[in-house]
């Protein structure tokens, strides 16, 4: 079996088959209170994605998310992401896997890309 050419759109897709797809998506936040943990931080972003999918998933009867969780980064990874800015501010990334249903009808990723882009200064400002 020939393995399957790659699409323009970032979904993964699971080899088990078992009808869903992988989402990646990644915040970046900028500028976050040197006083702010990661889990903090980090909860606050699960927080606001989980929302900005349901109410997604409200308005596309299609969409059917069955899980978002922390993509694992290794240690060293991490502390090249969380960068230190004039000892008073810090930059995040963290990166999610959002687990959605498969719809061969219907590619989800940039529907769900192009929702978070436009929530982003809306997120961002929860998070301070």
């Amino acid at each position: 079996m020939a393995p399957a050419s790659p699409t323009k759109y970032p979904t993964i897709s699971l080899e088990d088959e078992d009808g869903q797809e992988i989402v990646p998506i990644q915040f970046v936040a900028n500028g976050i209170s040197d006083n702010a943990s990661r889990n903090e931080i980090k909860s606050e972003m699960v927080s606001s994605l989980r929302r900005i999918l349901l109410q997604l998933s409200e308005d596309i009867e299609e969409l059917k998310v069955t899980n978002v969780q922390e993509r694992a980064v290794s240690a060293r990874r991490r502390r090249i992401l969380l960068t230190n800015h004039r000892g008073l501010e810090k930059n995040y990334e963290i990166v999610f896997d959002v687990f959605v249903v498969r719809n061969d009808e219907v590619n989800f990723a940039p529907i769900i890309i192009e929702a978070l882009q436009s929530s982003y200064d809306e997120i961002i400002s929860q998070i301070q």
